[in-house]
């Protein structure tokens, strides 16, 4: 038989649930810090990877300003043969008069 003193009372029961459900909730608010702390690791690790693209892909300043020197340097070629051909079409119509 057993008596009332080898029971467990309400309170320690009452613990032993409370420890239960702590012993759980710290179980899955650590597993929710891992996942979050995986996927921030993940997003960073990606950024790190564009950045690094990025490094490899730049355009320095001097090859823009060899671009821009190209670039400009043959406006001014063709803005000088069009001139010269309205030169030489303005001058026709006048020879052929005379």
């Amino acid at each position: 038989m057993t008596t009332p003193s080898d029971e467990p009372s309400a309170n320690s029961r009452i613990n032993q649930v409370w420890e239960k459900f702590a012993i759980w909730a710290c179980s899955a608010i650590i597993a929710l810090l891992v996942i979050g702390y995986q996927d921030q690791k993940s997003k960073v690790d990606k950024m790190e990877e564009r950045v690094q693209f990025l490094y490899l892909d730049k355009v320095s300043k001097q090859d823009m300003d060899k671009l821009e020197d190209r670039i400009m340097t043959g406006i001014a070629a063709s803005n000088s043969t069009i001139l010269a051909r309205m030169d030489l079409m303005m001058r026709l119509p006048k020879q052929k008069e005379e």
